[in-house]
């Protein structure tokens, strides 16, 4: 977790140093830079969040993690290709009315996308939650409170920073913040998913039972439970 904090910080950093002084004067320090540094060290946090819960469909012999590396996959490809903005510009194309609050069409047609996206992909989510056991529960509950984290910023701050987006003052601070939380958040994300399988991997036992995905790790002594204990599938995993 220390190492995604300095890179959150250097990234960050990098981008006050391009703004604020003659330094740093390449515009791919900038985090608000399509294709630029910062976003090219997202897109490689995209990839291995995608690759640590491939991991633990395979480790655990279930599917519960399925739904989250599909998710991640979309996110990689919608932030690489853009996919939003196009199909938000096609969304929209043919309409002529004035959106409300200041927003641009464009703006309600890329909501439009992501909203979209977000409804097909909630249903195996909320399937993968309700057929876990509580470790799993518990797991997915955390999940959960990073990503709403990551939509506050990635939607909300977004929307936020449209209207104000001709304000010389409030337009480069709400950009450090979007962007920035972002970056913050997908740094949460993989590290999460990355002690996740160092959990699975430092498993003394391989699971059994594709209904409890977690049992080996209710079993390990990282997770500080004991394995005689019938009801340790009852326990949170901490």
């Amino acid at each position: 977790m220390e190492s995604e904090y300095i890179s959150f910080y250097q990234n960050f950093n990098f981008d006050l140093l391009h703004k604020l002084t003659p330094y740093l004067a390449n515009p791919l320090f900038n985090i608000e830079v399509d294709n630029g540094f910062a976003e090219t060290y997202q897109h490689l946090k995209f990839v291995g969040i995608v690759i640590a819960f491939s991991y633990l469909c395979i480790k655990t012999k279930s599917w519960f993690f399925a739904p989250w590396a599909l998710l991640f996959t979309y996110f990689f490809l919608d932030d690489s290709l853009q996919i939003h903005e196009r199909l938000g510009s096609v969304i929209v194309s043919g309409f002529s009315f004035a959106p409300p609050f200041g927003l641009r069409r464009q703006d309600l047609g890329e909501l439009c996308v992501t909203v979209t996206a977000g409804l097909i992909m909630l249903p195996p989510l909320l399937l993968a939650y309700y057929f876990g056991r509580p470790p799993i529960k518990k797991i997915f509950y955390n999940l959960a409170l990073v990503l709403s984290l990551l939509v506050f910023f990635g939607v909300g701050v977004d929307m936020v920073h449209v209207v104000f987006v001709n304000n010389p003052i409030m337009s480069p601070v709400l950009a450090v913040i979007e962007d920035g939380g972002e970056l913050l958040s997908i740094s949460l994300f993989l590290w999460y998913a990355l002690s996740l399988t160092r959990r699975a991997s430092d498993a003394k036992q391989t699971l059994s039972e594709p209904t409890s995905p977690f049992e080996a790790f209710v079993r390990s002594d990282r997770v500080s439970l004991h394995a005689t204990n019938a009801r340790s599938d009852q326990e949170e995993f901490a």
